[in-house]
């Protein structure tokens, strides 16, 4: 199976009907059904091989997508394949299905935009790019009209990166464990029948790193999703610091550590200072400490000491 197996389109016309298609893997493949059968949960399909069952009557609405979990696709090895169709009782009715394999997926690089589009809208497009173990990226999604669309990432040997999310929803960056081809799964709803246009980018996450003093206002920019921007500080002696935030930004946090562990964790801009905050607006910390950290994605922001003092070595990171 050097490409992807053409779409099946089949039907069961009597009840108890067994459709059966035979096909031949000279290599080990990791192969993806793409179920396009809605209102399918009474039509199933089984698929075995050299190492006897791989899939036994799943039905083609919990096929792929939202509905199954996991990895989603199979790794299979080298040899003779049946996959099977049939209806569950007297249930008769038409299928349509196709076998995609993930080495034809469509090649991107990190921080490339990509933009596609789902047609039919239940079907499943796929992606790949290349990685190391240690790299950090982050997914950006965008549904470009309201549908029931997922994605998802796996690793180099299947494991899941990212589980299925809503096509616009982001989950956070992840760290990758293993060097390969990583792919992206853009997959439509087995009920969906509207064209879906989308787009996503997958951006490798960076750290900047700079020194500031207290009471110096600072401005910095994220330029990418996922972007941090780490800045370092150090106090001689123990004192109180009150983060004065100059970005009316709720989507925009940062996170404070050092000697005394995490001080702050992702708290916003637009909750920082003023009445958007509650209790006591200083964060007190100890002289000698190693640096403080602030983290997470920002635009700008100065960090005010009342008597302006030097005190021991603090960070502030800002992704």
């Amino acid at each position: 199976m050097s490409a992807d197996l053409l779409p099946v389109h089949g039907s069961i016309d009597v009840p108890g009907q067994t459709d059966r298609y035979t096909f031949n893997l000279t290599d080990a493949k990791e192969i993806y059904f793409d179920s396009q059968t809605p209102h399918s949960s009474a039509i199933n399909w089984s698929l075995t091989g050299p190492r006897g069952a791989e899939v036994t009557n799943r039905s083609f609405e919990s096929s792929d997508a939202s509905d199954l979990g996991g990895a989603a696709a199979l790794s299979l090895v080298p040899g003779d394949y049946v996959l099977s169709v049939t209806g569950q009782g007297a249930t008769t009715g038409a299928y349509d299905f196709h076998l995609l394999d993930l080495a034809n997926a469509a090649p991107v690089t990190t921080g490339q935009q990509v933009t596609g589009q789902l047609n039919p809208g239940d079907e499943t497009d796929l992606y790949k790019f290349n990685a190391a173990a240690g790299d950090t990226v982050f997914f950006d999604s965008h549904a470009l009209n309201t549908q029931s669309t997922t994605w998802r990432v796996i690793d180099p040997e299947g494991a899941v990166v990212y589980n299925p999310a809503v096509l616009g929803q982001d989950t956070g960056p992840a760290t990758l464990t293993r060097d390969g081809t990583y792919t992206v799964m853009i997959e439509g709803n087995v009920d969906q029948t509207a064209v879906v246009n989308y787009s996503f980018a997958v951006f490798p996450v960076v750290t900047t790193k700079a020194p500031i003093t207290l009471g110096q206002t600072v401005a910095g920019n994220v330029g990418t999703p996922g972007h941090v921007n780490e800045y370092d500080f150090t106090v001689a002696q123990p004192t109180t610091v009150p983060f004065d935030s100059l970005t009316n930004r709720n989507d925009i946090q940062w996170t404070l550590t050092g000697g005394q562990g995490d001080l702050v964790t992702n708290r916003s801009f637009s909750g920082s200072d003023g009445s958007n905050i509650s209790g006591d607006e200083g964060v007190s910390l100890r002289a000698g400490s190693p640096p403080h950290r602030q983290r997470r994605r920002w635009r700008d922001r100065s960090l005010w000491v009342p008597d302006s003092r030097p005190v021991g070595r603090h960070g502030i990171a800002a992704p």
